[in-house]
C-alpha cells in the first residue's frame, strides 16, 4: 500500500502498487480512478505498468514513502467549481412575531389668515401569513372663515408571500408592473407576481463564466480595483466557474493563479454584468386583474372598468432575456414584445415593440429602445420611443389623447480625472399628439478645488419657441464642522438673474439636529425669497419645522415617525425599515445589544430594546454584552440569529436568569423509595420544571407562593414535597412524601 499524488493531488487513502525495479504497476480500476488511459497497453493480472504509457510519468520518494505520478491536465474531466457565495444568504426559516405598526407624517402651516393642516398615515399588521396595510391621508384646509376637511383612503392591500416558489399575491389596492416602454396604472383586483427578494439564495442574474486549466491543485483570486473580491480552489485539470459574483467594478477584473509551488500568473478579463437580466431557464412574470383606478389620492377617486394587465419574462441565454407584454379592457386590446441583450464590452441593448386596437381611436403602435453602457470613466444612456398616433394603453384608452407621439433622451457623463471633476451632458427632445415639441439641451461641470471648496457650472437651452438659454454657477464650501455655505447665481437670456445664499448644517447621524438657511433675491425684486427650516431627530419621533415667504412669513410644523405593537410592548421610533427587531432581556435594565457587531442601543428600564431596521430575508444576528449584566444574573444565551421577512418583526428573547431566585435542594426521599437522576420535577400544572441531579440534588426557581412538587420517574409519580417563597441560604432540605 503507497501513498499517491496526482499532479500534486493528495489521493486520500494508499493504493495498491507493485514496484519491481523499474516496473511501477497499478491495478485497472485505481487507472480508472486517476483518469489514466492504459488502452492498448499490456494488462496483466489486471495491472498495467504505468512507466510505459506515453505522457505519464512516475517517480516513488522513499524519504516520503509516496508515488508522485503525472498525467496531461486535458485527461482529467471538467470540473465544475462553485464559488462560496457572500453576497446572498442561504435559505432559512422566517421568525416572525405578529403585531402592528402605525406610522404617521404630520404637517401644519399657517399663512395670513388662513392654515393648512394634513395627516398621512399607514397602518400595518404583520404575522406569519404574510401583512395587512392601510393607508389614508387627512386634509383640514381653512381660509377667510370657511373651511374644508376629508379623510380620503389612499391603499389597502392584503400580501401573502411564498417562499418556497418566490412569488408573492397581492388583493386589494395594486400597481402593474411598469418599464420597459411600459407604463403602470392603479388597480383594485388581484395581482400574482414572481418576486426573488423573497428568495436570496438565489442567483437570478447571468454571473461571469471562466474557463480554465491547471497542471497542479491551484487557488484563483479575483480582483476588482486591486480588492480580491471573490477566491476559490481548483484541482488539476480543466476547470470551470459559473457562479463568479456581482462585482463592482469598471468592467476589468484581474484573475491570479497560484499553483502548489507558489508559481503565480496574472490576468485580465473583462466582465458586463446586468443584475436585472434573467440567468438561462429562469422566468419572472407579473399578472394583475381587477377595476382601473381614476384620480388616485383625489376626492373623485373611483373604480371602474374591468382590466388585465400581464408581463413575463425568460432567460434565454446569458446574454439574452425575452419579455412579453399584455393589457386588455372592454374596447381595449394591446400586446407586446421584447428583449434585453447583453452585449459584454458593446453596452446593453433593449427594445420593445407594442401593438393596440382601441375602441376610441384606430389601431396603433409603440416602439422602444435603450441603450446603456458603463466604461472606466464615463456613462451613457440613450432611450428612444415612438408612438402612432391611434397607440393606446390602460393609462389612455378610454381618453381622447394619448401619450408622447415622440420622445428620446440622450445623458452621457465623463471623469476628467481624480481631481478633474466630472462632466456631463444630456439631451430631452419630446412632441406629443397636439403637435407641440419641447428640445432641451444640457451640459455640466462639477469638481473639487483644492479639496476646499466645490465648483458646479451648468448650461441650458431650450431650442422650443422662447428658446431660453439658462446659465447657473454655484460653490460651496465648508464653514466649520458640519456646516457648509453655499452661492449660487442663475442668468437667462431674458436679462432675469437670481442669486442665492444658503447656509446647510448637517449633524452627521442618525440623531441630532439639521438645519437650513436659504435666502434668494431676483435682479430688481423689492423683497428676497427667505426659507428656513430644523429638523431634530430623536430616537422616538422626528420633529421639524421653520418658516418660508417673502415679506410675510409663513410657519409651519412637522412630526413623523411610527409606533410598533409588539410581543405586549410599544415601541416609539422615528423610523421603521422593511424589519425591525424587539430585544428582551426579561426586565435587565443597561444591557448594550449589538446588531451584526454594531452597537445599537443599551435596553430600557424594563429590559427592552428596539432595531428600527434591519435586512428582511436576510440571516441578521442579535447579540448582548454579558459584562453589563448584575453579579446575580446568569445567561445561557448571549447570540440570536434570526431571518425576517419584509414588513415585519421578530421579539429576540435572552434567558437570563437571576440566581437569586434560584435554589439548591436536597431531597429527603420517603422509607424504602430510591430516587433516580434524571428524575422530573412537576409543578401543579403538571409542567416539568427541574430534573433531580446526582446526591438527590435539584436546582429550580423559587416560588412566589408555598407551592407543591411531584417527582416523576418512569412515567410514575414517586413522591411530593413543598417549597415555600421563603429565600434561604445554602442547601435547602425538603422531604418528599408519597
Amino acid at each position: 500500500m503507497v501513498n499517491i499524488s496526482e499532479n500534486g493531488k493528495h489521493l486520500p487513502s494508499p493504493e495498491r502498487v507493485i514496484m519491481n525495479g523499474s516496473v511501477i504497476a497499478l491495478p485497472t480500476e485505481t487507472l480508472d480512478s486517476l483518469h489514466i488511459r492504459y488502452a492498448g497497453y499490456q494488462v496483466k493480472d489486471h495491472y498495467v505498468d504505468i512507466r510505459k504509457i506515453s505522457g505519464v510519468t512516475a517517480i516513488y520518494n522513499t524519504k516520503t514513502l509516496e508515488l508522485a505520478i503525472d498525467i496531461p491536465p486535458d485527461w482529467i474531466p471538467l470540473q465544475l467549481v462553485k464559488i462560496p457565495d457572500r453576497w446572498n444568504s442561504p435559505y432559512y426559516a422566517e421568525n416572525v412575531t405578529p403585531g402592528f405598526v402605525f406610522d404617521y407624517d404630520i404637517y401644519d402651516e399657517h399663512p395670513r389668515n388662513s392654515g393648512y393642516f394634513s395627516s398621512w398615515m399607514n397602518g400595518r399588521y404583520f404575522n406569519h401569513f404574510g401583512y395587512v396595510n392601510l393607508s389614508g391621508q387627512y386634509i383640514n384646509l381653512h381660509q377667510g372663515g370657511h373651511g374644508y376637511s376629508r379623510f380620503k383612503r389612499l391603499n389597502t392591500s392584503w400580501v401573502f408571500n411564498n417562499r418556497n416558489s418566490a412569488q408573492k399575491l397581492i388583493l386589494g389596492d395594486i400597481q402593474t408592473d411598469s418599464g420597459n416602454g411600459f407604463g403602470g396604472v392603479y388597480m383594485g383586483g388581484i395581482q400574482l407576481r414572481r418576486d426573488y427578494t423573497l428568495r436570496p439564495d438565489i442567483v437570478t442574474y447571468p454571473s461571469l463564466r471562466l474557463r480554465g486549466t491547471a497542471s497542479t491543485p491551484s487557488s484563483l483570486d479575483f480582483f476588482v480595483k486591486g480588492y480580491r473580491s471573490a477566491s476559490s480552489h481548483v484541482d488539476p485539470g480543466a476547470y470551470v466557474i459559473n457562479n463568479i459574483p456581482f462585482i463592482n467594478g469598471d468592467g476589468t477584473m484581474t484573475v491570479v493563479t497560484t499553483d502548489a509551488n507558489g508559481r503565480q500568473v496574472s490576468s485580465r478579463i473583462p466582465y458586463s454584468i446586468q443584475t436585472d437580466m434573467l440567468r438561462p431557464g429562469l422566468s419572472d412574470f407579473n399578472f394583475s386583474v381587477g377595476a382601473l383606478r381614476y384620480n388616485y389620492g383625489w376626492q373623485d377617486d373611483q373604480y371602474k372598468n374591468i382590466a388585465l394587465s400581464g408581463s413575463y419574462r425568460y432567460g434565454m441565454t446569458d446574454r439574452l432575456t425575452a419579455l412579453s407584454h399584455i393589457e386588455g379592457a372592454d374596447g381595449l386590446k394591446m400586446l407586446g414584445g421584447g428583449f434585453q441583450f447583453n452585449m459584454n464590452s458593446w453596452g446593453r441593448l433593449d427594445a420593445t415593440v407594442t401593438m393596440s386596437d382601441a375602441q376610441y381611436s384606430r389601431r396603433g403602435a409603440r416602439e422602444y429602445l435603450g441603450y446603456s453602457k458603463q466604461f472606466q470613466r464615463a456613462n451613457i444612456n440613450i432611450s428612444h420611443i415612438r408612438s402612432s398616433g391611434g397607440y393606446r394603453d390602460l393609462d389612455s384608452f378610454d381618453s381622447d389623447y394619448g401619450s408622447a407621439l415622440a420622445s428620446d433622451q440622450i445623458f452621457a457623463s465623463y471623469a476628467l480625472g481624480a481631481s478633474a471633476g466630472v462632466l456631463g451632458a444630456g439631451f430631452i427632445y419630446q412632441r406629443d399628439d397636439i403637435g407641440i415639441t419641447h428640445k432641451i439641451a444640457n451640459l455640466s461641470y462639477s469638481t473639487l478645488v483644492a479639496n476646499l471648496f466645490s465648483l458646479s457650472i451648468s448650461y441650458s437651452k431650450a431650442f422650443s419657441e422662447d428658446r431660453a438659454d439658462n446659465f447657473m454657477l454655484g460653490i460651496s464650501l465648508p464653514f466649520g464642522g458640519n456646516t457648509r455655505i453655499g452661492v449660487q447665481n442663475m442668468q437667462s437670456n431674458s436679462n432675469a438673474s437670481t442669486n442665492v445664499v444658503s447656509l446647510t448644517h448637517n449633524s452627521g447621524s442618525d440623531l441630532g439636529v439639521d438645519w437650513d438657511l436659504n435666502y434668494s433675491r431676483e435682479r430688481n425684486a423689492d423683497m428676497g425669497y427667505r426659507d428656513m427650516s430644523a429638523t431634530w431627530k430623536m430616537p422616538a419621533f422626528i420633529a421639524s419645522g421653520g418658516a418660508y415667504g417673502y415679506r410675510d412669513l409663513t410657519p409651519w410644523v412637522g412630526l413623523q415617525g411610527s409606533v410598533v405593537f409588539m410581543d405586549k410592548s410599544v415601541f416609539f421610533t422615528k423610523t421603521v425599515g422593511n424589519a425591525f427587531v424587539k430585544v428582551d432581556t426579561y426586565g435587565v435594565e443597561g444591557v448594550p445589544y449589538y446588531l451584526d457587531g454594531a452597537l445599537k442601543g443599551k435596553t430600557n428600564n424594563q429590559g427592552i430594546g428596539f432595531i428600527s431596521d434591519v435586512v428582511p430575508y436576510e440571516k441578521n444576528l442579535v447579540t448582548i454584552d454579558p459584562s453589563y449584566l448584575p453579579e446575580d444574573v446568569n445567561v445561557t444565551d448571549v447570540r440570536k440569529s434570526f431571518f425576517v421577512p419584509e414588513n415585519s418583526g421578530y421579539s429576540a428573547k435572552f434567558s437570563l436568569q437571576n440566581l437569586n431566585d434560584q435554589v439548591l435542594l436536597r431531597l429527603v426521599p420517603p422509607r424504602g423509595v430510591t430516587l433516580t437522576s434524571g428524575s422530573e420535577i412537576q409543578d401543579q400544572h403538571h409542567h416539568t420544571v427541574a430534573l433531580l441531579g446526582n446526591g438527590d440534588l435539584v436546582s429550580m426557581k423559587r416560588p412566589r407562593v408555598t407551592e407543591t412538587y411531584t417527582l416523576v420517574s418512569d412515567g410514575q409519580k414517586r413522591c411530593s414535597f413543598q417549597l415555600s417563597a421563603e429565600n434561604k441560604h445554602g442547601i435547602e432540605v425538603a422531604t418528599c412524601a408519597r
